[in-house]
């Protein structure tokens, strides 16, 4: 999910300060593995991974449910 769509923006800025330092962090780490040309299998073998945290999508899928909702209401008043 990228921070770029407004609806991943928003729960982000909503979600729990936690989550978003444990997103960051996570981010930074692939992005240094990625320059370095390593796995993270090869520091940490034992390691269960996670790639895809589903943290806040419950919270995205809400925000987009909202905004359809907004949509269809401000539909109905036009015509």
């Amino acid at each position: 999910m990228s921070r770029d769509e407004p609806e991943v923006n928003e729960a982000l800025e909503l979600a729990h300060p936690d989550v978003v330092e444990g997103r960051y962090r996570r981010l930074k780490r692939a992005s240094d593995l990625a320059f370095k040309q390593k796995n993270l299998q090869d520091y940490a073998p034992d390691m269960v991974l996670e790639p895809f945290k589903l943290e806040f999508t419950e919270d995205v899928n809400k925000i987009l449910a909202r905004d359809v909702e907004f949509d269809l209401l401000n539909n109905s008043k036009k015509g």
